[in-house]
C-alpha cells in the first residue's frame, strides 16, 4: 500500500512540476502537449522503480531474508448465524445400554465393565457351551433342568440351582446345588459343584478372547468325585452373530476313574436385539475308564438353541439336543432361568466402558 501511494505522488510530482531552463529565466506555464510529455516520462519513470523494487525483494527471498511485510488487509465483518453441529459419538446407545458404546448399533454389543465386554456376554447365551466371564459385581442367579433320555426308556431328571459373581480382574466364581432323580428309582441324589473361571485379557485384545475354567463336583458317597478343566473360546462377528466353543477334559477321581475329552459348540443369531436369540449346539465327547482306554466310547448330539430375554434381567434357555451315534442318548433337554439379581446404575457392573475414568 505504501509502494502504491508512492508511485501515484511521483507520477503527478513529476507530471506538473514546472520546467528548468538553462537561461536562468522563470519557468512559465506548460502547454498541455508539454505536459502529456511528462506524463509519459513520468510513468515510465515510475515502471522502473517499480520494477527496482520487485527485483530487490526477489533477490531477499532467494538469499532467505523475507520481504518487509505490508500492513495486514481488513475484511469487513461478517455476521454468523446458528451454532456448530456437536460431535456425537456412533451409535450412541438408548438409555438401557447406560451409555455404552456398541460397534454394531445393537444392544446387546454395548461394551460395559472395566473389560470392555458386550452386554451379551453377561447371561447364558448357550446351555453347553461357556463363553468368557461375567462383569465385577454381577450377581447371576440360574435354575436349571436337565433331563438325559436314554433309547431304553430310561430318564435321568436333575436340577440344578446355581449363583455366579463376578470378580475383579476378570473372574468369576460359580456355585452349584444339585438334585438327580432317576425315574423308577425313589432315591434322591444330592451333590454340588464349584467352579473359577479367569479372562486373560480385556476383550478384544486376544483372538477368541480366551478364558480358562476349572471346576470340581463333590458327589455322593457312591458316586466318585470328579474334576473338570476347559478352555472357553468366544466371539462375535457381523451384526448380531455371535459363537464360542470349549474344550474339555473331565476325570473322575476314584471308582473307574473315568476321563472325557469333550468338544461343545454354538452359534446364535440376534433375531430381535434383547429379546431373541436363535441359533444352534453341538457337542461330541469321548469317554474312556481305567483299564480299557483303548475302547472309548462317543456321545454326538446337535439340536436348536433358543434364549428369549423375558425382560432386562431375566432370560430363559431352551436347547433340546437330538442324539446322533447308537452310544448316544436319545436326547439331551436343557431349560435355564435366569434372573441378574445385580443393581445397575452408577458404580454398578453395568456402567459403560466410558465411565471406567471416573
Amino acid at each position: 500500500m505504501f509502494r502504491t501511494r508512492w508511485t501515484v505522488a511521483a507520477t503527478i510530482a513529476l507530471a506538473f512540476a514546472p520546467p528548468a531552463f538553462a537561461d536562468g529565466n522563470e519557468p512559465g506555464r506548460p502547454t498541455a502537449a508539454e505536459i502529456a510529455a511528462r506524463v509519459r516520462a513520468a510513468s515510465a519513470a515510475v515502471v522502473t522503480v517499480e520494477r527496482d523494487y520487485r527485483l530487490a525483494d526477489a533477490i531477499l527471498v532467494a538469499d532467505g531474508t523475507p520481504p518487509a511485510p505490508t500492513g495486514p488487509t481488513l475484511a469487513p465483518p461478517v455476521t454468523v448465524y446458528g451454532s456448530p453441529s456437536p460431535t456425537v459419538a456412533a451409535y450412541e446407545g438408548p438409555s438401557q445400554w447406560n451409555g455404552g458404546y456398541s460397534p454394531t448399533g445393537l444392544g446387546q454389543d454395548a461394551r460395559i465393565g472395566p473389560a470392555g465386554q458386550p452386554e451379551w456376554t453377561t447371561d447364558r447365551r448357550f446351555s453347553r457351551v461357556r463363553t468368557y466371564v461375567i462383569a465385577p459385581g454381577q450377581v447371576e442367579f440360574e435354575s436349571w433342568y436337565y433331563g438325559r433320555y436314554k433309547k431304553n426308556g430310561d430318564v435321568r431328571h436333575i436340577w440344578q440351582e446355581e449363583i455366579a459373581i463376578g470378580l475383579p480382574h476378570r473372574f468369576m466364581a460359580d456355585m452349584y446345588v444339585n438334585i438327580i432323580d432317576d425315574e423308577g428309582s425313589d432315591s434322591h441324589a444330592l451333590g454340588g459343584q464349584f467352579e473359577l473361571r479367569y479372562a486373560f485379557a480385556d476383550w478384544g485384545c486376544l483372538p477368541l478372547n480366551p478364558t480358562a475354567y476349572v471346576e470340581y463336583k463333590v458327589q455322593e458317597a457312591d458316586e466318585p468325585d470328579v474334576a473338570e478343566l476347559k478352555l472357553l473360546l468366544s466371539d462375535s462377528f457381523g451384526c448380531g452373530w455371535v459363537y464360542g466353543l470349549n474344550f474339555a477334559y473331565e476325570r473322575e477321581l476314584s471308582g473307574e476313574k473315568e476321563e472325557v475329552l469333550g468338544f461343545s459348540a454354538g452359534l446364535s443369531r440376534t433375531v430381535i436385539d434383547q429379546r431373541l436369540n436363535i441359533g444352534a449346539e453341538f457337542q461330541v465327547e469321548r469317554a474312556t475308564v481305567e483299564g480299557a482306554r483303548g475302547e472309548p466310547e462317543y456321545e454326538v448330539l446337535f439340536g436348536p438353541s433358543v434364549q428369549i430375554q423375558l425382560s432386562h434381567m431375566t432370560h430363559l434357555d431352551i436347547s433340546p439336543l437330538f442324539g446322533l451315534t447308537e452310544t448316544s442318548p436319545e436326547m439331551k433337554l436343557y431349560v435355564v432361568f435366569g434372573i441378574d439379581l445385580s443393581p445397575g446404575g452408577e458404580g454398578g457392573w453395568y456402567d459403560p466402558v466410558s465411565s471406567r475414568g471416573r
